[in-house]
């Protein structure tokens, strides 16, 4: 499977963005806050819905994302997600209700313009997997990045930046 296109009417801070992906790896860099994380949960919610928990206590302060990706002011959000499974093409149109999901709607259309697959959860179709197995391997969002160091790796960055290492030599 791969993603051929992503088409952005309204998802958070994007509105009426388009990306084209590429054969390959595709990585998205841009300026903080200019919406790449936004972009990574717009397909994570078009394959496998949003997420509608709200906190479970005043620590959390988690915002489900139906609430936190609908534009303010709108009271419906999405866009379209060009896919490729097999050698056949498809195209998901899907609209988010800021509510509720039972009002999203959603459609997904084969590369001749017939509607296919209605009822089926589209992420497990087309990936055969779920979706926490889904974010622990395709989607990495910035917040499960973990970075740490050792103090055997702080030792030798230190002698690395400081010039103090005698037995390591580096060209640069």
């Amino acid at each position: 499977m791969k993603i051929i296109k992503a088409e952005i009417n309204k998802f958070g801070c994007l509105k009426n963005k388009v990306i084209d992906f590429t054969d390959g790896l595709n990585t998205l860099i841009e300026d903080n806050g200019s919406g790449k994380t936004t972009t990574a949960s717009f397909i994570k919610a078009m394959l496998f819905g949003m997420d509608t928990v709200r906190a479970t206590s005043k620590k959390e302060n988690k915002i489900p994302d139906r609430e936190h990706y609908c534009p303010f002011g709108e009271t419906s959000f999405g866009g379209t997600l060009t896919i490729e499974v097999n050698n056949e093409t498809y195209r998901i149109e899907k609209t988010f209700d800021i509510k509720s999901e039972t009002k999203d709607k959603t459609k997904v259309f084969d590369s001749k313009g017939n509607e296919v697959l209605k009822g089926v959860n589209l992420g497990e179709h087309f990936f055969g997997i779920d979706r926490e197995s889904f974010e622990r391997t395709a989607f990495i969002s910035s917040t499960d990045l973990d970075v740490n160091r050792t103090d055997s790796i702080k030792k030798k960055l230190y002698g690395i930046v400081e010039g103090t290492e005698e037995n390591l030599s580096y060209e640069t």
